[in-house]
């Protein structure tokens, strides 16, 4: 068992190292973090747009062989992922972000294990029956729907609903308003946000 379970941590410890290095070299070859200077007014000059990139692992004047080796290193000694194009921590906006991902996968898992169980008593209670079709037809339909899609298609009926009543029920981006004091309006505030995917 103790085998099993080395090789599978090894096998995902493989696939998140090659996954991550791979969208390393994917961001190079089509994001160009140059363009967030030129186009400023007043312009900045080359040699200016090089010096502010250039401490941030982000010029295109150094081999990108060079530039992912410095990033590799840093993450593997000193587990700094690098800084943004902005001049911001990545450390800091994965951190943030790790947390807001933890409460929805944990939200989204206690949800769906009650639904489940519910809907899974229901229905073996109606083997057979029409309750039992119709909720092994959804299943199987949901179980299919690539999750982007059904991500995508959610978001849209909800802001199809938001359009409709007029006011902001469900919010698409963000984590928390601004300025909300109180137990229930935050909880109320937390709920708007965390709905959606």
């Amino acid at each position: 068992m103790i085998k099993y379970l080395l090789r599978r941590a090894l096998g995902w410890l493989l696939m998140i190292v090659v996954a991550t290095n791979l969208t390393y070299f994917l961001a190079w070859g089509f994001l160009d973090p140059r363009s967030n200077y030129v186009g400023r007014r007043p312009p900045l000059t080359e040699e200016q747009i090089v010096n502010v990139l250039e401490p941030r692992n982000l010029s295109d004047t150094v081999p990108l062989i060079e530039r992912w080796w410095t990033w590799l290193t840093g993450i593997l000694l000193r587990w700094d992922w690098g800084v943004s194009p902005t001049g911001g921590s990545v450390n800091e906006q994965v951190s943030y972000r790790m947390w807001v991902s933890a409460e929805l996968v944990l939200g989204a898992t206690i949800i769906t294990t009650i639904l489940g169980i519910a809907l899974g008593v229901y229905t073996a209670s109606r083997q057979y029956k029409l309750a039992d079709r119709i909720g092994q037809a959804t299943s199987i339909i949901t179980l299919n729907i690539p999750i982007v899609v059904a991500a995508f298609a959610i978001v849209l009926l909800a802001i199809g609903l938001n359009n409709a009543t007029g006011v902001r029920i469900f919010y698409v981006t963000g984590n928390a308003s601004q300025g909300v004091e109180g137990f229930f309006p935050t909880l109320i505030d937390v709920l708007q946000h965390r709905t959606l995917p």
